[in-house]
C-alpha cells in the first residue's frame, strides 16, 4: 500500500519560514547578565522577551547590562564632561539614576567618583582659609589665636573627616534581610554617587569669599548676607544628597513604608559620625593642647 504525501510548494514554505515574526511576538536576545526588573526586582537573566514575566513591565529600556552612568564612559566623552553629566544625572534625573540598580554597578568606579567629589567638596574650605589669611589678616589671626595653628589644622581635618565619614555611612546601613544580596550591593554602590551635589560646594565657597571681600571694604550688611547665603547653599546641597540616598533606599525596597527603618539608621549613624568628627575630634585636640600647655 502506497501512502501519497501531499504536494508542497518549496518556494512558498521557504518564504513562510523566512517571514519575520510580528513585532509583539519577536524574540529578543537572551539577557546574559543579572539584570533586575526595576518594578518588582525579578531577575531577568536568560529572558528573551521584552516584558517582565512577574509584573508585565516593559523592560526593553533595561535589557542591556551596560551602565548608563556617564562616569563609566569618560574615556569617550572626557573625564570632566563625564563627571558633570553624572552630577546632573544624580541631582536632576534621580529616577534614571536609580534605574542603574537594575544593572551591574562597578563599585571601584563608584569609589573613584566619590573621591573626586570629596576633593571638590573640601577644597573650598581650604581656599576660604587662604583668602581669609590675605584679605582679612585680623580675622585670621583671631581664628588662629583661638587655639593656635595646631587647632586650625585640626578644625580642617575634622571637616574632611566629617565629609569622608558621612558620605560612606549609607554604604554600610543600606541592608535589608528580605532583599537579594546582589541588589543590596548595587544599591550600596550607587550611594557612593549620591554625594555628587557636594561637588557644588564651590558655589558656597564663592559666596563666603565674596563676604570676606565685602567685609574688607566695611560693607557689613552684604557681609552677613553673603555668609548666610553660603551656609544656606551648603545646607541645600547636603539636603539634596540625603534626598538622593533616600531615593536609592526606597527604590531598592520598592516602597517608602519599608524604607523608614533604614533611613532612621542612616540619620542616627550619620548624625553621630558628624558630631564625633566636627565636635568630638576638635574638643579632644583642644583638651590635649590645654593639658600640654599646663604642663609646659
Amino acid at each position: 500500500m502506497t501512502v501519497e504525501l501531499p504536494e508542497t510548494n518549496v518556494a512558498t514554505d521557504e518564504k513562510v519560514k523566512s517571514a519575520p515574526a510580528p513585532p509583539d511576538q519577536a524574540r529578543a536576545d537572551q539577557i546574559a547578565e543579572d539584570v533586575y526588573c526595576p518594578a518588582c526586582a525579578y531577575n531577568l537573566r536568560t529572558l528573551t522577551s521584552n516584558h517582565c514575566p512577574e509584573c508585565g513591565l516593559d523592560i526593553a529600556f533595561i535589557r542591556s547590562a551596560e551602565s548608563h552612568l556617564p562616569w563609566m564612559h569618560r574615556d569617550k566623552v572626557g573625564p570632566v564632561r563625564a563627571y558633570l553629566m553624572t552630577v546632573w544625572m544624580v541631582v536632576f534625573r534621580t529616577k534614571h539614576f536609580c534605574l542603574e540598580m537594575s544593572r551591574p554597578v562597578d563599585e571601584v568606579e563608584a569609589r573613584r567618583f566619590r573621591r573626586v567629589t570629596i576633593t571638590l567638596a573640601f577644597a573650598p574650605f581650604l581656599l576660604f582659609t587662604l583668602v581669609l589669611r590675605f584679605l582679612r589678616p585680623d580675622a585670621f589671626d583671631a581664628f588662629v589665636g583661638f587655639g593656635g595653628y595646631t587647632f586650625a589644622v585640626a578644625a580642617h581635618a575634622a571637616i574632611l573627616a566629617a565629609i569622608l565619614t558621612v558620605t560612606v555611612v549609607p554604604y554600610y546601613v543600606i541592608r535589608h534581610p528580605d532583599i537579594a544580596l546582589d541588589r543590596q550591593r548595587r544599591a550600596a554602590a550607587l550611594t557612593l554617587y549620591c554625594p555628587a551635589p557636594l561637588s557644588l560646594t564651590g558655589v558656597a565657597g564663592a559666596l563666603a569669599i565674596a563676604g570676606i571681600a565685602c567685609a574688607n571694604v566695611r560693607n557689613r550688611d552684604w557681609d552677613l548676607a553673603l555668609y548666610t547665603a553660603a551656609v544656606g547653599v551648603f545646607l541645600i546641597l547636603a539636603a539634596v544628597t540625603i534626598f538622593d540616598v533616600q531615593r536609592v533606599i526606597r527604590w531598592m525596597l520598592g516602597g517608602a513604608r519599608r524604607s523608614w527603618p533604614i533611613i532612621l539608621r542612616l540619620y542616627c549613624f550619620g548624625g553621630f559620625a558628624a558630631f564625633l568628627c566636627l565636635v568630638g575630634f576638635p574638643a579632644a585636640v583642644a583638651f590635649v593642647m590645654i593639658v600640654v600647655h599646663s604642663l609646659s
